[in-house]
């Protein structure tokens, strides 16, 4: 579980497993926008990297499915345990650029 701080007030939390899946990405709204999603977005990956992963998922929901997109993730479907059509399935490659 990481969390991301302001002026010592929690406005974003992040979850993941160490095989390669972000379970959790929630930002306060009143910071959205402010870059603390994409901030600990970023943190989530560089440490599923560190942890020899090449490749994460997570289940998005249809809110932040423009978010993950901008940050280089791609659509794989609809989640696979899920009845919500607004839930999108998500990958995106850790392999570096270049």
């Amino acid at each position: 579980m990481w969390l991301a701080e302001r002026e010592g007030r929690v406005v974003a939390v992040g979850g993941l497993f160490e095989t390669g899946k972000i379970t959790l990405l929630y930002v306060d709204p009143d910071h959205v926008g402010s870059g603390v999603g994409a901030a600990l977005l970023n943190r989530l990956e560089r440490q599923l990297a560190a942890c020899g992963c090449t490749e994460v998922h997570l289940d998005g929901t249809k809110t932040a499915r423009e978010f993950y997109l901008r940050h280089g993730w791609k659509v794989t479907g609809q989640c696979s345990d899920s009845r919500d059509l607004t839930c999108f399935a998500m990958r995106k490659s850790l392999h570096p650029q270049g």
